[in-house]
């Protein structure tokens, strides 16, 4: 029996070493710690581009801005995704004064919209801001793999504009993703606790982690198929 106990060890520390890493997800909720998780990245402020452009609409139609297409389910407004003017919306802005709004009047999302954006080509990170405020909501990042979450709970800044609260959501992924979805889940089912909130400084870029998961080595593959046999013979004879 002793003699089958350390064969099964051998075998399962054998097995461990053969199975390859599962895909693995880190959240951030500052951009300062998600940064510094980077090995390189690329920000898209929206300060390059003109307040007006319309950048998707409708819940079908997509246009590329700095690199990314956006689709968006947007029901504020005329239904369009588009770059808004802190001197003419609701919120201020993380950088500059542009931001990602809709043509509503207040230049905001709420709580049943949501947006899609996807990559040039595949990343291992990607974060943004979300600029809101009045009733709390869960912010979620999806990228399939995985997903990240804030809670836009605390007003941090204010502005000429009233202000809002400036939450960070970012995560990075050891396995390559290329769109991301980010929308709003409300507490509760009052239709009054709904956010309003804007988009700015996406980022985008390469996680330092980013590491493929291990192939067995050919010896590594012996050791299991040497163990497994031996464990099966052991019991033939028991």
């Amino acid at each position: 029996m002793q003699g089958m106990v350390k064969i099964s060890a051998l075998t399962l520390v054998a097995i461990l070493l053969a199975m390859p890493a599962f895909a693995g997800t880190m959240s951030y909720d500052t951009q300062s710690a998600f940064l510094s998780a980077l090995s390189s990245s690329t920000t898209v402020n929206f300060d390059s581009n003109t307040a007006g452009v319309v950048v998707a609409g409708d819940g079908s139609s997509t246009a590329v801005l700095d690199g990314i297409t956006f689709s968006a389910n947007v029901n504020q407004g005329a239904g369009f995704l588009e770059v808004v003017n802190a001197d003419t919306t609701m919120f201020d802005t993380t950088s500059g004064k542009n931001s990602l709004g809709s043509d509503d009047p207040t230049g905001s999302f709420a709580a049943t919209d949501n947006i899609t954006m996807t990559l040039g080509s595949p990343v291992t990170a990607f974060g943004l801001y979300v600029v809101g405020g009045f009733p709390a909501g869960t912010f979620t990042l999806d990228i399939g793999s995985g997903s990240a979450e804030n809670t836009d709970t605390t007003l941090m800044f204010s502005g000429p504009n009233g202000g809002g609260s400036a939450n960070y959501i970012g995560i990075t992924s050891d396995t390559a993703f290329q769109t991301i979805t980010i929308g709003v889940t409300v507490p509760g089912t009052d239709p009054t606790a709904s956010p309003y909130w804007n988009v700015d400084d996406v980022t985008y870029g390469t996680a330092k982690t980013n590491t493929p998961p291990p192939v067995p080595e050919p010896s590594t593959l012996l050791l299991l198929g040497t163990g497994l046999a031996a464990v099966v013979s052991r019991l033939k004879k028991a």
